[in-house]
C-alpha cells in the first residue's frame, strides 16, 4: 500500500477526550480501501521515540467507519491524556492490510495544552 503521508497537527487539553478523523489515500488522491485491515494508533514524547505514553489497536477506541473509502476514527480517551505535561507530543497510524503488510499511514504533532479546570 502506498499512501500519502502529510501531517496531521491538532491540539488537546489535558484530560479532554477527541475523536480524530482519518481518511487514507494514494499518491494520486485516490482512496485507498481499508477492508478487512487492523488499526494501530500511538502516542510518544517525540518522533523519534520508539516508547508509547499510549497506542490504541482496532477495534479498541478505533473505529473503521467507512473501509471501501479507506475511512477511520481514533477516540482520545480523556484519561489518557489526563496526567501528561503541557507540550508537544507525537502521534502515528498504521494500518496492517488483510494480507498482513503493515503501512504507516497518518503522523503529526498534538500539542498538547494545561487544562485550567
Amino acid at each position: 500500500m502506498i499512501v500519502r503521508l502529510e501531517p496531521q497537527n491538532f491540539e488537546l487539553y489535558a484530560g479532554n477526550a477527541k475523536t480524530l478523523h482519518f481518511e487514507i489515500v494514494d499518491e494520486d488522491g485516490a482512496v485507498v480501501d481499508i477492508t478487512g485491515a487492523t488499526i494501530a494508533w500511538g502516542v510518544s514524547t517525540h518522533e523519534n521515540s520508539k516508547s508509547k505514553l499510549f497506542s490504541y489497536t482496532s477495534p479498541t477506541n478505533i473505529t473503521i467507519t467507512d473501509a471501501a473509502n479507506g475511512k477511520f476514527d481514533v477516540s482520545v480517551l480523556a484519561s489518557n491524556t489526563a496526567a501528561l505535561k503541557a507540550g508537544d507530543y507525537h502521534h502515528q497510524a498504521e494500518v496492517t492490510d488483510a494480507g498482513g503488510n503493515p503501512t504507516t499511514v497518518a503522523f503529526g504533532t498534538i500539542e498538547l495544552r494545561t487544562n485550567i479546570h
